[in-house]
């Protein structure tokens, strides 16, 4: 028994099976396109962030060791006072940046909305997304020591240094893959502190 094929039976064969290739190569540069966008807005976001997370752990370092060597800290307003614990040194320092440590938490919901949506990353991003999150993680985990700090002196200063050496080393690597956007970059660092600006301009009036 012979089976005839028809040519036109052929034809919609090979059209659907174009179509087919067609759909799977659009999505995948769709995909690939899509996570670049997310991995240089990660990269923007996550350097803005991390500057006002410096300096708000530089603070408290400062307050920490001056209530442990000389008996005096900043206070809440910014007024030097007697003080030997540096529990209350510290407690000072989170209220004075209350404003500021609420924007970190803000803007670190966006950086983990980016990671979300960056997760399955193409095979061409498998490697590096390792690297970003291996960033996010210690991201989180400077977030953390801003809210709560903890440890020894000692630890709480190594421990910061490292995590901010680790981001840096990392993002500088991921440049090998994607590349940063610099304006964007500036972007949210004039974002964050315009924000900044705005939450106590309207807490004094």
């Amino acid at each position: 028994m012979t089976v005839k094929i028809e040519k036109k039976h052929i034809f919609i064969v090979g059209a659907i099976l174009i179509l087919l290739i067609a759909l799977i190569v659009g999505v995948n540069i769709y995909s690939t396109h899509k996570y670049k966008k997310n991995a240089v807005e990660f990269k923007a976001r996550t350097t803005a962030l991390t500057m006002p997370m410096a300096l708000v752990l530089e603070d408290y370092q400062k307050n920490w060791r001056s209530a442990i060597f000389d008996h005096e800290a900043y206070d809440e307003t910014g007024a030097i006072r007697y003080c030997s614990d540096f529990n209350t040194a510290l407690g000072w320092r989170i209220t004075a940046h209350k404003k500021v440590l609420s924007l970190i938490d803000l803007y670190f919901f966006d950086i983990k909305d980016l990671m979300k949506d960056m997760d399955n990353p193409p095979s061409k991003y498998e490697k590096v997304h390792d690297k970003f999150l291996a960033i996010y993680k210690n991201l989180n985990k400077l977030k953390n020591l801003c809210n709560s700090p903890e440890g020894s002196l000692q630890s709480f200063s190594s421990n910061v240094n490292n995590l901010l050496s680790d981001i840096q080393s990392d993002l500088k690597e991921t440049d090998l893959t994607i590349e940063s956007d610099s304006k964007m970059m500036s972007k949210y660092i004039d974002e964050f502190t315009e924000s900044l600006e705005t939450i106590r301009k309207v807490q004094k009036d």
